[in-house]
């Protein structure tokens, strides 16, 4: 059976989708800010005319700021967003260019899309604290999911100037880079990444991807080991750290990969299509019926590849056959 039947992992949209990548930078920068970044829903705009009926808030106190600032970091950690958002408007109303305020307040609005209003939280947050640092990558990010992706770069670059201990920036515009066909600059800040923050799980696995569409299958199956050992739970990670042994022609491996998946998350398809074609490999009655039941699995659990049904019909007849 020839090869080429291997689900690649690259055509299950889990390798070069910048913004998914995105969201695992994302999720390590909440480990790492620690309270020094966060976003407001619908506070006014600056300069926006106010109520002349309505009493102004309370102004609050630098003290009072700095605890809110702690509670909605805490809660946008948590994954809280909208509560983290209600907290940061109401700091945003006494406080509106406070640079973390602000920053947060972009953070969260690009997370959910809502990407014009993420970017002008950002830049009035950079506006107060021209290098911060998580708001120059966060931009980055946002300009990306746009398609801007020159400025995107000088955003990332920003950052880097701006903070040369923090990893985000390298992964993000690593990504980029792998995006714009640019390989080595790609490998450069994936590296780089890597060396800042060693058990970041997605420079890892955006480093594997690139040495997947290289074909570096050795160096690909290492980093997605690390991912695999990193984050137990990936398992996109898992999938293709099995799939790079299966182009090795390491089909026990690979196999044991596969069925490790499987048993963690029984509805993956792309295990059970290659787990069909490592069976299939192997020849014989025994083998055959094997893989034919490896290839329902793959349809009855939303696997979507109309070749797989052919296969089923192939295998059917053969097995009669015999």
């Amino acid at each position: 059976m020839s090869k080429n039947r291997i689900w690649d992992p690259r055509k299950c949209g889990i390798a070069f989708a910048v913004a998914a990548a995105a969201l695992a930078g994302w999720t390590a920068a909440r480990a790492q800010d620690g309270g020094q970044s966060p976003p407001p829903s619908d506070a006014k705009a600056d300069g926006e005319k106010k109520d002349e009926g309505t009493p102004e808030p309370p102004k609050l106190t630098p003290e009072e700021i700095a605890a809110k600032i702690k509670e909605a970091f805490k809660l946008y950690k948590e994954e809280r967003d909208e509560k983290a958002l209600k907290i940061v408007d109401t700091i945003l109303v006494s406080e509106p260019t406070h640079a973390k305020a602000n920053y947060l307040r972009g953070e969260i609005l690009f997370i959910q899309g809502r990407l014009r209003e993420a970017e002008q939280a950002l830049r009035r947050s950079l506006e107060n604290q021209p290098g911060y640092a998580y708001a120059l990558d966060t931009l980055g990010m946002a300009q990306v999911a746009q398609a801007k992706f020159v400025e995107a770069v000088e955003s990332f670059l920003a950052a880097i100037k701006a903070d040369k201990k923090l990893a985000d920036p390298h992964l993000h515009l690593g990504e980029l880079y792998e995006r714009q066909q640019k390989l080595p600059e790609s490998e450069k800040e994936l590296i780089t990444a890597i060396q800042l923050a060693p058990t970041l799980p997605a420079a890892h696995q955006a480093l594997g991807f690139l040495y997947l569409a290289q074909a570096k299958y050795k160096e690909c199956s290492s980093e997605f080991l690390k991912v695999t050992q990193l984050d137990p739970k990936n398992f996109d990670a898992q999938f293709a750290y099995g799939y790079s042994l299966d182009v090795q022609q390491k089909f026990a491996e690979a196999e044991a990969i596969y069925k490790r998946l499987l048993a963690a998350q029984p509805r993956y398809p792309d295990a059970y299509r290659n787990l069909g074609v490592l069976s299939e490999r192997k020849g014989g009655k025994k083998a055959s019926q094997e893989a034919l039941d490896y290839y329902k699995k793959y349809i009855e659990s939303g696997g979507k590849d109309p070749q797989v049904k052919s296969w089923i019909s192939a295998l059917e007849e053969q097995l009669k056959a015999k």
